[in-house]
């Protein structure tokens, strides 16, 4: 969910060079992505031995925390096999019959060019290609170490339309064929673009394994993506013991949301690139496939200042926030433009600041299904105002929490931004920008500032969002590092005076499908009413075992109601019914509210179970005095050395 980087033809110094930087600046990253340089001579499942010298060393330095880089390396698995006699890849495909066949050359692979020469491609209707990619991908494994793959040119992409002209394996027998681009399928009448559908990609007669005609590519070409992506998982699913990883593919199909991540490839830096990059990633949502994101900067041409700060600030909110671009352009990373690296340092940090909530509702769609990013109109169907095309398209909703409006136009210093009829609050500030009206029958625009280096992000009313409120102020290199940045309960009521939402908290090794009645990861969920927020563990109950991650150090009320401006107490109850009066501030003429334990100490969500406060001027509040429990005269604390809430008496006896 952090940051990722990569570039064409980047080596191992370079990748020494972009750790150095992001540490000396302190500015975050989680991910470095290897493309085809990597590769020898461009040969899947190959390590260069010049560029890419060293690789295993630098990710074990990666790998470790002790160093403080603790960072994760995504390597490149190409679909093509170089025809190559020595290739043992090749050698094994062409042994097991289990390659897509020419219709051209009957009983012959077909034969397609690539930057890495003459290739073939696997048939994954046949079982023995899923194991020969299994095997390349561990032997890739044993050299590289990587954490994840990304597949790239699998759609099949080749440099010539269909069949090249003729197959350098039989031209001297044969000779060319003159009916090379004829194709059976020349009869459609509609294409999905001006282009032949054998544009860069195999014939449509090409075919796999099984019935000719029902195998064809013209019947199973958009499946591919979907094979190869599902192969990878299931060999990284064994490579790794069930552990998760990461696997990204250019192309995808129906389905490929359950073993995949997408990256919106070939995008140009410009800003309707920029603009237009916002419906496909609402599209791929509703796809069902949610990880997605478009290289930030734009993958062609080179980026201006103004246009890489204002795609950084979009790219906080993608899904998958990643930086990628064509080796002949300039970097297009944090540091691209140095007056510029604050504002673009700012957007990623505000990216790990709410990293935790983006990861839960991740966690929740690979469970239960469904976007974790949608256009408005989701959430307000009913509004027509929601359904205009500056809205769909230039704005969208995190799960149904926050509102994201970025600048898409260049010198833009103002948004003027449609709120619906609700309750709505500045992710900043955390002032309530509009209330929600029960007499009206449409919301309202409002006019706000936008400067260079903001981007306007509203929390929906009702909702509460676990926040690393410190993620900006201490070094956070990585979202590792956040175990150490304990989280704000901020709580966003609606209307109403309710909120709600949930935490997930998972642990190292944690499995691709977790159990609800396992102890990897804990779920949490948050209620709030009536002045107080209930804490509630859905799964994980097993309290044996304590995670940095689930601290918290504040709960912040955005609008605590009329009755915040006589707030008199704060107070907390643990899970054996134990009670700590807590500290409180009230923003001057505002009813924002923040509940804090003396001295800022960290709180340990496993064990609270309510916080609460009221306007009663009383003697003992919270009820810590009061005589009708075991533990009636317990002060609580909590330290990092201690398992639980310590109770100390009255009289100093622990």
């Amino acid at each position: 969910m952090g940051l990722q980087l990569a570039k064409e033809k980047y080596t191992v110094k370079d990748f020494e060079r972009i750790i150095e930087r992001h540490q000396n600046l302190s500015v975050p990253v989680d991910g470095l992505w290897a493309d085809t340089e990597m590769n020898e001579n461009k040969k899947t499942f190959t390590v260069n031995k010049d560029s890419f010298a060293g690789i295993k060393e630098l990710v074990q330095r990666m790998h470790d925390p002790v160093k403080g880089v603790d960072m994760h390396f995504v390597a490149i698995a190409n679909p093509w096999i170089v025809k190559d006699q020595s290739y043992k890849y090749y050698t094994l495909a062409v042994e097991q019959n289990c390659l897509i066949m020419s219709a051209a050359h009957l009983e012959r692979p077909f034969e397609g060019r690539t930057v890495a020469g003459t290739s073939v491609w696997l048939d994954f209707f046949r079982y023995q290609s899923t194991l020969i990619w299994a095997g390349g991908l561990y032997d890739l494994h044993e050299l590289t170490l990587f954490d994840g793959i990304w597949i790239s040119e699998n759609e099949i992409t080749h440099e010539c339309s269909g069949e090249c002209g003729y197959s350098e394996t039989v031209a001297e027998e044969r000779g060319p064929n003159p009916n090379h681009n004829k194709s059976e399928f020349d009869y459609l009448q509609f294409r999905p673009t001006l282009e032949p559908l054998e544009d860069k990609t195999l014939p449509m007669a090409a075919y796999h394994d099984g019935d000719e005609h029902f195998h064809k590519q013209f019947f199973t070409h958009n499946l591919f993506g979907l094979q190869i992506a599902q192969a990878t998982y299931a060999s990284l699913y064994s490579i790794f013991e069930g552990r998760r990883s990461l696997v990204a593919s250019r192309s995808t199909w129906a389905g490929s949301g359950q073993f995949a991540s997408h990256w919106l490839d070939g995008n140009y830096a410009t800003w309707s690139s920029m603009e237009s990059s916002i419906p496909s990633v609402l599209n791929f949502n509703m796809f069902g496939i949610p990880h997605v994101g478009a290289p930030i900067g734009g993958f062609f041409l080179n980026c201006s200042r103004e246009l890489l700060v204002r795609w950084f600030e979009l790219g906080a909110y993608y899904p998958l926030m990643l930086s990628y671009s064509n080796y002949n352009t300039y970097n297009k990373d944090a540091f691209a433009f140095p007056e510029m690296i604050p504002f673009i340092k700012n957007a990623i940090l505000e990216r790990y600041a709410l990293i935790r909530f983006m990861y839960t509702k991740m966690f929740e769609a690979h469970l239960q299904g469904g976007a974790v990013v949608h256009p408005l109109f989701f959430d307000f169907p009913n509004d027509e105002e929601a359904y205009r095309r500056d809205v769909v398209d230039k704005t969208f909703m995190w799960a149904s929490s926050l509102y994201v409006v970025p600048s898409v136009f260049p010198g833009q210093t103002t948004s003027r931004v449609y709120l619906p009829n609700w309750t709505w609050y500045d992710l900043r500030t955390l002032e309530k920008i509009t209330d929600y009206d029960p007499y009206a029958r449409r919301g309202k625009y409002v006019d706000l500032d936008q400067p260079l280096g903001h981007i306007n992000v509203f929390i929906k009313g009702g909702t509460i969002i676990p926040y690393h409120m410190f993620a900006k102020e201490a070094k956070i290199m990585n979202t590792k590092d956040l175990e150490y940045a304990p989280i704000r309960i901020l709580v966003a009521p609606d209307f109403y005076g309710r909120a709600e939402g949930n935490m997930v908290v998972d642990f190292e090794n944690v499995r691709i499908n977790p159990d609800f009645n396992s102890n990897t990861y804990r779920y949490y969920s948050f209620t709030y009413m009536n002045k107080a927020l209930n804490i509630t563990k859905l799964a994980g109950l097993d309290i044996s075992a304590e995670r940095k991650y689930e601290y918290f150090q504040e709960v912040y009320i955005t609008d605590g109601g009329e009755l915040a401006v006589d707030i008199r107490y704060a107070c907390m109850v643990d899970r054996r019914s134990r009670r700590k009066e807590l500290q409180f501030l009230r923003g001057t003429g505002s009813r924002m509210i923040a509940i804090y334990d003396e001295g800022y100490n960290k709180t340990s969500l496993r064990d609270v179970e309510l916080v609460y406060w009221g306007t009663e001027i009383v003697e003992d509040p919270c009820g810590v005095r009061s005589a009708n429990s075991e533990y009636s005269t317990c002060l609580l604390y909590t330290s990092d050395a201690a398992d639980d809430m310590q109770c100390v008496d009255l009289g100093g006896r622990r």
